[in-house]
């Protein structure tokens, strides 16, 4: 339980980083982060998301799709809660 939190807050951690890296256009840095954060903890929806989002700025829309198809699958209730 323990190990499953700290890989929580770690992921958490890459996520963040990458939203600062995305808002200060340095996209291959984000895309990266929110890779790391995936890779240490595969369900989280958010992380996903965001890594798609980048993509859709790289004009890699194939992968675009697979993140936010994915987010979705982690989370169903993901696409309402995101769309603003």
């Amino acid at each position: 339980m323990r190990k499953r939190r700290l890989n929580l807050n770690y992921a958490l951690a890459y996520n963040n980083r990458g939203l600062l890296y995305r808002e200060q256009g340095q996209l291959e840095e984000a895309l990266a982060d929110f890779s790391k954060a995936i890779e240490i903890e595969p369900n989280l929806a958010i992380a996903y998301s965001n890594r798609g989002t980048i993509y859709l700025k790289l004009i890699e829309i194939q992968n675009a799709i697979r993140d936010f198809t994915q987010a979705i699958k982690l989370n169903p209730n993901y696409a309402i809660n995101q769309g603003g």
